[in-house]
């Protein structure tokens, strides 16, 4: 499409639309080429009544999608455990949920917290899984992997949790939900978390709830699609990021 889609003259025994016009008019009028910004118009007298023949050009873009990329850490619950219970803790509610998507088919790390040789680490497994490990002081890994996989390229929902009282991971992914053991977990002090690895993507809301040193629950919540770093999390490598779609009109 261009300017002059409403245009044919008779050049050479046909019909032909034009790529480019000047009419005379006190003086040669450039109307510009087929594909112009040029918004002089070019009137022509049918059924009683003078018609713009000419189109103009509008040129058009806007955001068809946005998602935070990479890895940075959730704030500021930063300094709190994400763990479903321990002995010494009492018992209190733990989860992380977030929209994901890979674009290989690689292993991601998705989300590990750490307080010393205690952690609870979720990955994104090659073959499409999602495996939850937890360890406490350093002993052998209890792990829950779930039953469905999906694979690169496709935003899927993640929620994993744990009821209060309960020494059962749970694992939701792509709406189905898969249950397993964990092994006693750690509360309080100095742990540290870290969301994402290089290359995950992470759409719309991004949320933990743990619980801090004095026994209370505590969590942390942004929109990855809108993240600006402003709202409190350290994005360290992670990226802010948007698809677009554009074109042209001629009206």
């Amino acid at each position: 499409m261009g300017r002059y889609d409403k245009i044919k003259v008779y050049h050479e025994g046909q019909w032909k639309q034009p790529t480019y016009c000047r009419v005379y008019s006190n003086g040669w009028q450039d109307l510009g080429d087929n594909t112009s910004y040029n918004t002089k118009s070019l009137y022509v007298y049918n059924n009683g009544s003078y018609v713009r023949a000419t189109l103009n050009r509008q040129d058009y873009s806007y955001v068809t999608d946005r998602w935070l990329e990479g890895q940075f850490n959730l704030l500021p619950a930063y300094g709190y455990c994400y763990c479903p219970k321990s002995s010494s803790a009492g018992n209190y509610n733990w989860y992380f949920r977030a929209t994901v998507r890979k674009p290989t088919d690689g292993e991601y790390q998705i989300f590990k917290v750490t307080q010393g040789s205690s952690y609870i680490k979720i990955t994104w497994l090659s073959d499409g899984r999602i495996q939850v490990k937890s360890s406490y002081n350093g002993a052998s890994p209890s792990t829950v992997t779930s039953s469905n996989s999906v694979g690169a390229n496709q935003d899927v929902y993640l929620n994993c949790y744990a009821n209060k009282g309960s020494y059962t991971f749970y694992i939701v992914f792509n709406g189905i939900t898969t249950s397993g053991n964990c092994t006693g977990t750690f509360k309080g002090g100095s742990s540290t978390n870290v969301v994402g690895s290089a290359g995950l993507q992470f759409r719309g809301n991004v949320s933990a709830s743990g619980i801090n040193g004095s026994g209370n629950t505590y969590s942390s919540s942004f929109d990855a699609s809108y993240a600006s770093g402003s709202d409190g999390s350290n994005y360290e490598n992670a990226t802010h990021r948007e698809s677009t779609n554009s074109g042209t009109n001629w009206v």
